[in-house]
């Protein structure tokens, strides 16, 4: 929740210009290595903390 929060603020406040930079810095900071998957699946529309997560059922 933390990064998608720091995700639109982002998004908000940083000229279009910068905005793929900072959000590769931001997923590294929240994310790490697994950092570009995250970035596959925003490109594809797929935000995983925009749902519930419910263990056990969401894939």
């Amino acid at each position: 929740m933390k990064y998608m929060k720091e995700r639109e603020q982002l998004l908000r406040d940083v000229p279009k210009a910068n905005q793929q930079q900072k959000l590769k810095i931001l997923r590294t900071k929240y994310f790490g290595d697994s950092a570009d998957t995250y970035d596959k699946e925003e490109k594809r529309g797929f935000y995983r903390f925009e749902r519930q997560r419910i263990y056990g059922v969401n894939s």
